[in-house]
């Protein structure tokens, strides 16, 4: 069996409001792709729409296209629909899927799961595990009374919880841009917040 995916304009194919498919325009995609046929004689669009030879078809819900246990060529071909129709493939789990080149004539498709959340966790770890290692520097530099440290591994730490920070703020500079794309704006500006965070540190080198 497959998975159920939904041609969608919105930020979650569930949600009732936010910009909808609608009867029009799905009746026009249908009629300009010759790959596409109506179950039904006529074009109302509450009919299901059958793919050449394929047994699964696809049907207009709520301003939503859907494909019910749709296969990988299925996905591949709702994706190409979501092109035309200036929309995007999601998951039932709110997954988006694009299409990537593939060596073959076909498509395959790639999910493409938020990392924004991570991006933000790991920049935030990384800023605090910098700014310990930068107090514990300065502290032990200044302060008179850590002359009786001298012989202590405490200076020490300063250096892998520098090393951690940066390899976090790394990690999340690679995650905000890899959810960049598609564009979603409830994950996306925590990307972007992540990015901001991540080049605060350059600002204090040197």
């Amino acid at each position: 069996m497959g998975n159920t995916y939904y041609i969608t304009r919105r930020n979650r194919w569930s949600r009732e409001d936010g910009p909808a498919i609608t009867e029009a325009e799905w009746c026009a995609c249908v009629e300009e792709d010759a790959e596409l046929m109506w179950e039904r004689p006529g074009s109302d669009p509450s009919f299901a729409v059958s793919w050449c030879d394929h047994e699964k078809a696809f049907y207009l819900e709520r301003g939503n296209i859907v494909g019910v246990e749709a296969n990988r060529d299925d996905l591949s071909k709702m994706l190409a629909l979501a092109t035309v129709l200036t929309a995007r493939v999601m998951g039932e789990d709110g997954i988006v899927y694009v299409e990537v080149p593939s060596s073959s004539s076909s498509c395959e498709a790639r999910r493409v799961i938020p990392k924004a959340g991570a991006s933000l966790f790991l920049s935030v770890v990384g800023l605090v595990l910098i700014g310990i290692a930068a107090g514990l520097h300065f502290y032990l530099r200044e302060d008179p009374f850590t002359a009786a440290l001298a012989g202590s591994p405490l200076p020490i730490l300063t250096f892998p919880l520098v090393g951690v920070g940066v390899v976090a703020i790394v990690a999340s500079a690679i995650y905000a841009i890899s959810s960049l794309y598609p564009w979603d704006k409830r994950c996306s500006k925590f990307a972007v917040i992540a990015l901001v965070l991540d080049v605060l540190p350059l600002l204090f080198l040197g």
